[in-house]
C-alpha cells in the first residue's frame, strides 16, 4: 500500500498533464467542431500521448505495470499513439490542415493516397485495445479500474456516433486522470 502511495506521488505530475490536456482538447474540440480534417487528427495524435501518462500511472499504481497483460497492454498502447501521430502528421505533410479524406474529396481518391486515413483509424484501435488491457490486469482501486476499461472500450462504441462519439471516449480519461491526481486510490485502499 504504501509503494501504490509513492508509485501515484511520482506519478501525479503525468495524471495532471492528462487531465490539462484533456480537458484543453475538449474546450478546442467543442469551441470548433470536430471534423475529420488535419487540424483535428494532429491535436488528436497528441492528446493521446497525454493520455499515456495517465496510464502509465494507473499502471504503476493498480499493479498493471507488474503483470505480463499489463505491460503488454502499455507497449501496444504506445505503439498505436506513435503510429496515430504518424497518420496524423501524414495527413498535414500530404493533405494540408483543412481536408477532409472522408469527405467528397476523399472519395475521388485511392486507398494509397489516402494512407494515413488508414492508419489514424487502426492505431486509434491499437490505441483502445491496449488501454483496456492495462485496465483489465489492475486491480480493483474502486472505480478507477472501471475508468481504464471504460476509456478502452469506449472508443469502439463510440466510432459509430462519429464526432459526438470523441466527447464520449474522453469522459472516462478525464475520470481516471482527475481520480490519479486527486489520490482517488488511496482512499479505497
Amino acid at each position: 500500500m504504501a509503494e501504490a502511495r509513492s508509485a501515484n506521488r511520482e506519478g501525479r505530475g503525468l495524471a495532471l498533464v492528462a487531465l490539462v490536456v484533456s480537458l484543453a482538447w475538449l474546450a478546442y474540440a467543442l469551441l470548433d467542431g470536430l471534423t475529420t480534417i488535419g487540424r483535428h487528427f494532429v491535436p488528436l495524435a497528441l492528446l493521446r500521448f497525454a493520455l499515456l501518462g495517465a496510464l502509465a500511472t494507473f499502471a504503476r499504481v493498480s499493479g498493471a505495470g507488474q503483470k505480463r497483460l499489463g505491460r503488454a497492454g502499455l507497449v501496444v498502447a504506445v505503439v498505436g499513439a506513435a503510429f496515430n501521430m504518424v497518420g496524423a502528421v501524414g495527413s498535414v505533410v500530404m493533405d494540408g490542415w483543412t481536408f477532409d479524406p472522408f469527405g467528397a474529396g476523399g472519395e475521388a481518391r485511392t486507398g494509397s493516397e489516402l494512407w494515413y486515413a488508414f492508419v489514424i483509424g487502426l492505431s486509434a484501435f491499437v490505441f483502445a485495445i491496449g488501454t483496456a488491457l492495462v485496465g483489465i490486469a489492475g486491480r480493483p482501486i474502486g472505480w478507477l479500474r472501471i475508468s481504464a476499461i471504460l476509456a478502452g472500450v469506449l472508443y469502439v462504441v463510440g466510432i459509430p456516433l462519429g464526432a459526438p462519439g470523441h466527447y464520449v471516449w474522453i469522459a472516462p480519461w478525464i475520470a481516471l486522470a482527475a481520480g490519479l491526481v486527486t489520490g482517488a486510490e488511496e482512499r479505497t485502499e
